[in-house]
């Protein structure tokens, strides 16, 4: 992580892949369950523990952020990651308040300043329909495209949960 313009290495000296990377296997990485390198800079996966936050120290990422229902306690994942001195962004992300964490999703994710960052949630459905959105309405992917981009980030569109968040999706694409 010498710098996010050099060409990437294979891994960091701590065995992490650079953020630049291509995709890492779901095991490989200690505390850091479904982590996948989505673009430059950005990685995704469930909630870290805390050696999957110092992993995410150790290779240079620099921010946090927190997919979250509504009126989940994040007091404890947000203190271990500033403990280690990772910037810790939280997104309520509900069906009803879709839009404005779809916006602050893509904002957050877009900011340079942001890099490395790691998204998580606690089972991939909110990271998952983010990222599709995302995909969608930021990278202009088709709908193909970007359900086969979004599959390994947590994409789905069975469950009950997911069923409650695929309305709220296609209301937000229908206007973006």
């Amino acid at each position: 992580f010498r710098s996010l313009a050099k060409k990437p290495e294979s891994t960091a000296s701590n065995g992490l892949p650079p953020a630049e990377n291509a995709t890492a296997p779901k095991s490989r990485y200690p505390g850091l369950p479904g982590f996948v390198v989505v673009k430059d800079g950005i990685a995704s996966g469930r909630t870290p523990t805390a050696e999957g936050l110092d992993l995410l120290k150790k290779g240079g990422y620099r921010t946090l952020v927190h997919l979250h229902p509504e009126g989940a306690d994040v007091t404890e994942i947000q203190a271990e990651a500033e403990k280690r001195g990772l910037s810790f962004i939280a997104i309520e992300t509900t069906p009803g308040q879709f839009t404005a964490a779809a916006q602050a999703f893509n904002r957050v994710v877009g900011t340079p300043a942001n890099r490395p960052v790691y998204v998580s949630d606690e089972n991939g459905v909110r990271a998952g329909v983010l990222w599709y959105a995302h995909f969608r309405t930021v990278d202009i992917l088709n709908a193909d495209a970007a359900s086969i981009r979004s599959r390994p980030l947590g994409y789905t569109e069975d469950g009950d949960e997911m069923k409650t968040f695929q309305v709220a999706l296609q209301q937000y694409l229908a206007t973006h």
